[in-house]
């Protein structure tokens, strides 16, 4: 049976027991997304921190135990003799009448032990007979003749990361005509001109509680002696 309405919709009635329910049925997934959260890189994190833990420890050993040669300077070495003020005013100059001032350097993280230094020391002059050595300095020629040493045999030590000072008398042997002569050839230069240029060259034996330099060559430092 239908029906038509004013508006012209046409509506058809469907009999009681012709009617069905529907029931919808629950969604199912078709679908699965998984989620994995691995340990390993947690572990490896670990891991990694733990190297640069290490790396670090041992550079910082590194750092603080490798052996740093120490060093040796020759500041300046000190006249307290008699004053030149004529022929023979200077007859009377003996070795002990200089004082060499040495520097030693430490820059290691633990002291350092020094002993046997044994520095010649020579007073460089223009001249160019009875030489000792010979020397090129600031593009000078000059004739080394020596003075005497500089020595010290008993062991004394520098502090770790610091520096220390001795101040060493000239040794010469006794009665040496040589020194005799060359000392008296150099105070009558430095006297005259005011100053006068001195070499100093030897060895070092030097130790620590880790490592043994043993004898060490120390280079020419040159300095000018002052006479007013």
């Amino acid at each position: 049976m239908s029906t038509k309405n004013d508006a012209g919709d046409v509506y058809v009635s469907i009999p009681a027991d012709e009617t069905h329910t529907i029931q919808a049925s629950p969604p199912v997934a078709t679908s699965y997304a998984y989620y994995v959260i691995p340990q390993e890189p947690r572990q490896q994190k670990r891991c990694g921190g733990g190297c640069c833990c290490v790396a670090i420890m041992v550079g910082l050993l590194l750092f603080f135990l490798i052996p740093r040669q120490p060093s040796v300077n020759y500041q300046y070495m000190v006249y307290s003799g008699p004053v030149y003020n004529g022929q023979g005013s200077l007859s009377n100059v003996t070795a002990s009448d200089f004082v060499g001032r040495y520097r030693f350097e430490n820059m290691n993280y633990y002291s350092v032990d020094w002993s046997g230094l044994a520095m010649k020391n020579y007073y460089m002059s223009t001249a160019t007979t009875d030489c000792d050595i010979t020397k090129v300095h600031w593009n000078t020629a000059y004739c080394g003749k020596e003075m005497g040493s500089y020595e010290k045999k008993p062991t004394f030590s520098t502090g770790p990361r610091t520096r220390s000072y001795q101040n060493v008398p000239l040794t010469a042997d006794a009665g040496s005509g040589t020194f005799a002569l060359n000392v008296g050839e150099m105070l009558t230069e430095c006297f005259l001109y005011g100053q006068v240029l001195v070499m100093s060259q030897g060895h070092i034996s030097e130790t620590t509680g880790l490592h043994d330099f043993g004898k060490v060559s120390i280079d020419d430092q040159y300095y000018w002696l002052i006479c007013n």
